[in-house]
């Protein structure tokens, strides 16, 4: 997990876009269609660690918690991180491990959207028969 330079620990997570994905809600969802890869940024959620980063035990990463910011939320006014947490999250977000992560999640939220069945209410509204 990336440490911040304040000394916070975050993750990104994909969960919350996945069940968005399998329960064919594309109206949450329409973000994706965002042909620069930062509408992706909107359905990933951040996760805070508590616990402080321990180098005996490393994978002991304490409780995971939901501040309610979305990955794109970091680069808004919406996010009170210090400048220099979000300098390195933009810096961070440009990494290729951070980069592969993140189209990997985007093809998954697309394959499961893809798989997922179309809510009777819907049927019809996007195909060609009107």
């Amino acid at each position: 997990m990336p440490q911040l330079p304040s000394g916070r620990r975050f993750a990104l997570s994909v969960n919350r876009a996945l069940e968005l994905a399998d329960n064919f809600r594309v109206d949450k969802l329409m973000v994706l269609g965002n042909p620069s890869g930062c509408g992706v940024l909107y359905v990933l959620d951040v996760l805070y660690y508590d616990k402080a980063p321990d180098p005996d035990n490393p994978d002991d990463l304490g409780n995971i918690f939901y501040p309610g910011l979305s990955a794109a939320d970091v680069l808004s006014d919406k996010c009170d991180w210090p400048i220099e947490d979000k300098k390195f999250y933009v810096d961070w977000l440009q990494s290729e491990v951070a980069r592969k992560w993140i189209a990997r999640s985007q093809i998954e939220i697309n394959e499961r959207l893809k798989n997922a069945k179309c809510p009777e209410s819907l049927r019809g509204i996007l195909d060609d028969d009107y």
